[in-house]
């Protein structure tokens, strides 16, 4: 779990170029004349980016200037270039691997989606906004709320929310089973997610995307390599090899399990 870099290059400048490629007149002009109301919400956004649950209401807009606007991100994603190349121009600011992997899962699993951290059904005029654009996989998609009944965040926003690499909110503890393969158990640690704000979003945010689980099932194919791997003396942690090789006489239980950190 890393921080993603928002690209801010483009400006509103993105926006002109997506509603300069629509094919139909009517829309483009009718995009054009909404124009000065979305940059007033994007400026909105950027000066609300570290707690966007206050980035107030989405302006009245009639229903069919509310599709229009979605259609630029839905419609227009396979019709036009310029969505593209601004998905491209956003995965390419971020590290090769953080870019390519979703981050609110840990990176658990492929990103080949892109997330609305702020959903485009309440707020269409952020549609294509470029720092509302997280890459992101399809079960996190699916998953993530924005925020909760007590207008709270609930998943965090890895663009702008600080993340201390140093605080450790997640651990993982390893315990051998008879089979000889080690069993991960997520969990967080309690005592620094309720100390600070950011820990009680995490918190939020484990929760919202089931993360215990789903890196419980991530990590079994890592556990198989990592077994494989000592079996055959490609690690000779003698530790570690000695608890490999007895796990099939000992149960679970017996002895201390050894326990892992990770951010």
């Amino acid at each position: 779990m890393r921080r993603l870099v928002p690209y801010e290059a483009g400006g509103f400048r993105e926006f002109y170029a997506i509603v300069g490629s629509k094919r139909k007149l009517e829309a483009r002009a009718v995009l054009s004349d909404l124009a000065p109301r979305v940059e007033r919400r994007w400026y909105a956004y950027r000066k609300a980016r570290r707690n966007l649950a206050g980035v107030g209401p989405s302006p009245k807009f009639s229903p069919h200037e509310r599709v229009l606007l979605q259609e630029c991100y839905t419609s227009d994603s396979k019709d036009t270039k310029e969505l593209s190349r601004l998905k491209a121009c956003i995965r390419k600011l971020q590290p090769e691997h953080f870019g390519r992997t979703c981050q609110y899962c840990c990176g658990a699993s492929p990103a080949t989606t892109w997330d609305h951290y702020v959903p485009q059904a309440d707020f269409p005029e952020f549609a294509i906004h470029p720092p509302n654009l997280v890459p992101s996989c399809p079960d996190c998609n699916t998953r993530k709320r924005w925020i909760n009944v007590r207008g709270k965040r609930t998943t965090v926003n890895f663009y702008y929310d600080r993340l201390n690499p140093a605080c450790i909110l997640l651990q993982a503890r390893i315990e051998f089973e008879p089979d000889g393969l080690p069993r991960p158990t997520f969990f967080l640690t309690q005592r620094r997610v309720s100390r600070s704000p950011m820990g009680r979003l995490f918190a939020r945010h484990f929760r919202t995307l089931s993360l215990e689980e789903r890196l419980r099932a991530a990590s079994g194919k890592v556990m198989e390599v990592i077994k494989a791997d000592v079996l055959r003396g490609a690690i000779v942690h003698k530790w570690v090899r000695r608890r490999y090789l007895a796990s099939s006489m000992v149960s679970p239980s017996a002895g201390r399990p050894h326990s892992a950190r990770t951010t």
